[in-house]
């Protein structure tokens, strides 16, 4: 499970930055703050920097790919 979510997490930790426009090398905490900004729960900010270990991460990781793949702002 973990190496098949790697590339998810990843897109969505690189989308938070973008969209919030942080610079490439942004903190954890950084992209945290975005993240919460975007709405994100805290279980949801978890999948970020861990890789989801059970169904419930795993969930909490496609329900905040779904947030931020449908969140209107852009710098494009």
């Amino acid at each position: 499970r973990v190496g098949a979510l790697t590339p998810a997490q990843h897109w969505v930790r690189e989308e938070i930055a973008r969209k919030a426009t942080l610079r490439p090398n942004a903190s954890d905490e950084e992209v945290a703050k975005a993240a919460r900004a975007f709405g994100a729960r805290d279980d949801e900010i978890a999948v970020l920097f861990a890789p989801p270990a059970n169904d419930q991460q795993a969930l909490a990781l496609g329900n905040l790919i779904a947030r931020i793949a449908s969140d209107e702002r852009s710098t494009v």
